[in-house]
């Protein structure tokens, strides 16, 4: 191997294993792995008030064809 080609897999090799190394978000640890099939395991959702109901009435109308 040429010197060239040598340096080249170096950095290649160290920039593959600090894109492997921040695909593990801090976030994304530690999470439920087993999901139970038809039960949402999330945060509960907040009830819509009648203004974002009503917005989200005419974005939908926007969209009928």
């Amino acid at each position: 191997m040429t010197p060239r080609v040598s340096t080249f897999l170096k950095i290649f090799g160290i920039v593959a294993l600090l894109a492997g190394l921040s695909a593990c978000r801090e976030a994304e640890e530690n999470r439920p792995i087993k999901l139970e099939k038809g039960s949402y395991a999330g945060p509960q959702d907040t009830e819509l008030d009648d203004e974002q109901k009503r917005a989200l009435r005419a974005r939908g109308n926007k969209q009928s064809f």
